[in-house]
């Protein structure tokens, strides 16, 4: 996960340290690495499943239906908190 380094200082956060992410769907696990491209209220979270990790970032979006056909799911963003494990 990608976090604004000015932000991640502010909380104690350190590079390359795991920390959680988690709202009313679900909580995660993941490793906060500092960016400076990402903006001060923005976490970055690619999609996709991580090799040998249970960690899946799906488990924080509600699930919504497309305008796609009734058996699409969208995914793709949502609010979260983060705070040191």
């Amino acid at each position: 996960m990608e976090i604004n380094s000015e932000i991640a200082k502010t909380l104690g956060i350190l590079d390359g340290e795991v920390i959680k992410i988690f709202n009313a769907q679900d909580t995660i696990e993941i490793m906060a690495i500092y960016s400076d491209k990402v903006p001060k209220d923005v976490l970055l979270i690619y999609q996709g499943w991580y090799p040998q990790s249970e960690v899946n970032v799906n488990q924080l979006v509600r699930i919504l239906s497309t305008d796609m056909g009734k058996n699409d799911v969208a995914f793709y963003d949502t609010f979260v908190n983060i705070e040191k494990w």
